[in-house]
């Protein structure tokens, strides 16, 4: 994935969170409760941390399954070591990951700019 896709991302997930949150949260009233900062920061911590997982998780399974039925023991840990390690070398892994990834961050920093600055 290209630096300007992941930026873009980024920016677009923060400008989308913050243009919803200023539009439709009410401060005295606390509604809706998902637009909250800390929500929001939450949420964006969860989307980021359950694509790592995901992504480890997967890359580890592939990497599983290519040398499933090998007895050479060098083999199956020059394979795995690294998927362990959290290498992941799968370029279609990392794209499909990518957008996931970055908007989980600008939710993050969305949350605690709108927490510094409400």
């Amino acid at each position: 994935m290209s630096t300007r896709t992941s930026l873009l991302t980024f920016l677009a997930s923060g400008l989308a969170a913050t243009a919803v949150h200023f539009a439709f949260y009410d401060p005295a009233l606390n509604s809706p409760s998902f637009l909250r900062p800390a929500a929001l920061i939450f949420y964006g911590a969860l989307l980021f941390l359950g694509t790592n997982i995901l992504v480890f998780s997967f890359n580890l399974l592939r990497a599983l399954f290519s040398v499933r039925g090998s007895k050479d023991e060098l083999e199956v840990e020059r394979v795995v070591v690294p998927a362990l390690q959290g290498r992941v070398e799968d370029e279609r892994l990392m794209r499909y990951s990518a957008i996931p990834f970055f908007a989980g961050l600008g939710l993050i920093i969305t949350g605690i700019l709108i927490a510094i600055f409400r």
